[in-house]
């Protein structure tokens, strides 16, 4: 117990300080612990996560994105719980970890994953997309939307369709593209003001983004913007 009291109050000490969501466009940050294990699947929205170990161990099963597909069922759909045995059986590429206190793991955007506590644990998780995954997060947005609007195609002449359908992907995405699109926003007016003002951009203690990273995450918000342009999300 006195081990585990040090490792959270480490832990918390790591918390301080810490950046804005919007800056790092961060979804999440949260302090788990539990003798249980997650399910089959791939973090929300499509992010990016860490997970550092403090305490206890985990178990991991890790998936390349693509190779979830080769276990889904007739009717599309994957299963909840996997095995060694079951990814062999189906020829999937897969990493199996063991990861140990004070070891940190890093899960690419669309990574399908399994987590099981192999003793009591505690874990600091982080979930986040930048320039670098934010063109794969646009695009998890528009196939949830997509989804949204075949399920509910027959009512399509009703008052207030588009409304619907946004109310209906928040609910089931967690965001909708005017979320999506005031993080974007936000994260455009904070780049451009730092290019304007000349000055390194600081994030956080002793980091700072060059203009060659505010640049990048220009683009790539434009890149996403006109993406969005081209279904009609985006008006001119």
């Amino acid at each position: 117990q006195r081990r585990l009291s040090i490792r959270l109050l480490r832990a918390k000490k790591l918390l301080v300080g810490f950046p804005s969501s919007a800056q790092l466009f961060l979804y999440c940050l949260m302090i788990l612990i539990s003798v249980l294990r997650t399910h089959f699947h791939s973090d929300v929205f499509g992010s990016f996560s860490w997970s550092s170990n403090i305490y206890g161990r985990k178990h991991w099963f890790i998936l390349p994105a693509g190779e979830e597909t080769k276990l889904k069922d007739e009717l599309g759909n994957l299963p909840f719980e996997i095995s060694s045995a079951l990814l062999t059986s189906k020829n999937v590429k897969y990493h199996e970890i063991v990861q140990d206190c004070n070891e940190t793991i890093f899960v690419p955007s669309k990574w399908y994953h399994q987590v099981r506590n192999i003793d009591a644990s505690v874990s600091i998780n982080h979930n986040w997309f930048n320039g670098c995954n934010v063109d794969i997060i646009a695009d998890s947005l528009m196939a949830h939307y997509n989804d949204v609007e075949k399920e509910i195609s027959d009512c399509r002449d009703m008052e207030n369709y588009a409304e619907h359908c946004q109310l209906m992907l928040k609910s089931d995405f967690g965001m909708n593209f005017e979320d999506f699109l005031d993080i974007l926003a936000h994260v455009t007016n904070k780049r451009v003001m730092a290019l304007n003002d000349g000055k390194s951009f600081k994030m956080f203690d002793e980091f700072n983004f060059s203009n060659s990273h505010l640049l990048y995450d220009l683009k790539a918000v434009f890149k996403v913007v006109t993406k969005l342009k081209g279904i009609n999300v985006v008006k001119d």
